[in-house]
């Protein structure tokens, strides 16, 4: 036994659908919405002070420790981060 939904589709115009009117219109010429170059330059500069400063002074006088290496990657990583997003 086989279903059938019956749908009926109305359009109504309120001109005639191939006036030519509508042909007669100039184009319209839009200007271009993408961005093609950055709003403001990566400050290059900037960061590597600043991951240098980090990192000499997180890793001045420490030797290798692999449980120390371990915990102080995640603490610098997390520095870095919260000092990147100031700039």
């Amino acid at each position: 036994m086989h279903l059938f939904c019956s749908s009926v589709s109305t359009v109504s115009y309120l001109d005639h659908p191939h006036d030519d009117d509508f042909f007669m219109k100039p184009a319209v010429q839009y200007e271009n919405t993408y961005q093609l170059e950055p709003s403001k330059r990566f400050p290059v500069a900037a960061i590597k002070q600043m991951l240098s400063e980090v990192l000499s002074s997180y890793l001045r006088d420490e030797t290798y420790d692999p449980e120390f290496c371990r915990q102080m990657t995640k603490t610098i990583s997390d520095v870095c981060m919260i000092s990147l997003l100031s700039i």
